[in-house]
Formats: C-alpha cells, structure tokens, sequence
C-alpha cells in the first residue's frame, strides 16, 4: 500500500495533482482546500496517502498531515461516506477537532459537514455522537484491545461485535484478545 510520498508536482487540476515520485507519476486527489494551498511554481510536496481500491479501478487520496489521514480513514470506515466527500471533510484537520465540533455544535464545522449532503452529516454526527457517549463507559483495555485488532485488519464494525460478545467475567487483556480473535475468526 502506498502511505507517503515526497516529490515533484507535475501538473495541478481542479480534484488531483500528478505527482513525479522518482521517474514514476502518481495521480493524487487532494480536497480543495489542499489544493488552493498548492502553488503553480510549488516544485515539491510532501503527502501521506490512502489507497482506495474499486473493483475497475484504484484512486490514491492526499493528506498534508497524518491526522488528515486517520480523520479520512475514520470517515470512509461509516457507511455511506464515500472517499470523495471522506476527502473534503478531511480538511478539517483531526477527529478530535470533528468530535470537539460536534459536541460544542461548532456552526463553522457544521456548515462543512452539511456540505457533503445532510444523510451524510448526519450519518456522520450521528457516530461520533454515540462514540462520545460510549467513551464514559468504555474500559481502557478495551481500547488497547481495538487498536491491536484494528493493526490486525479488522474493521471497527467486527471488533466491536467481537467485543459486544466477550464474556461480561474480569479477562486480563490477553484472554480478551484470545476470545475476540476466535470470535473474529468465526465470523470470516
């Protein structure tokens, strides 16, 4: 998978910049705000990336920060946000800036979500909301737990199943990740 490149801008378009990484042209979609940072005589750029791939085709998306990366792929992991407006929403900088947003009903934030159409935002609103609710009751184990499954592969949507089904008993972290990947195991 590609996650980072570092090169030359070969041409700037209204979605996508081509982007000359060592005598090899990637097309790099970038959000719009991306984009209108990017200057004509800029030489070289810097992105960290996410590859999404469809069943005719590959698209390659562009993030300045890495935390425009994890927000893009938080977002294209809801259902019904696709890559396109996972993009532009992106641009917002971070998820805890889209969580803090949300919770302070941020007008500016508001306004960029409802851009992408108002199921969407809502879908969107709608997961962070019961996220931030579940974050009072959540174990602290439980979250090291999804990040290791997460590194693992798995989506949020099987591990939080897989976690909705370990026994209600004390586990040590290790016996919960035994439990989960036999469960995760099962399910595929």
């Amino acid at each position: 998978m590609i996650s980072y490149l570092r090169g030359r801008v070969v041409t700037k378009e209204d979605k996508f910049i081509i982007i000359d990484v060592g005598g090899i042209g990637f097309k790099v979609f970038l959000a719009s705000s991306c984009l209108s940072r990017l200057s004509k005589s800029q030489k070289e750029t810097a992105l960290f990336c996410s590859l999404k791939s469809k069943r005719d085709s590959s698209e390659l998306y562009g993030f300045p920060s890495l935390e425009e990366l994890k927000l893009f792929e938080f977002l294209t992991g809801l259902s019904g946000i696709g890559p396109k407006n996972a993009l532009e929403i992106s641009s917002l900088g971070s998820l805890n800036k889209l969580r803090k947003g949300i919770k302070e009903d941020d007008r500016e934030i508001m306004r960029r979500l409802f851009k992408a159409g108002e199921k969407k935002a809502q879908a969107i609103i709608f997961e962070i909301s019961r996220e931030l609710k579940a974050i009072d009751k959540r174990n602290p184990e439980n979250d090291d737990l999804l990040k290791a499954l997460l590194k693992l592969g798995f989506s949020r949507e099987e591990i939080k199943e897989a976690v909705n089904n370990l026994p209600k008993k004390d586990l040590s972290i290790e016996e919960k990740m035994e439990k989960a990947l036999k469960i995760l195991g099962k399910a595929n």
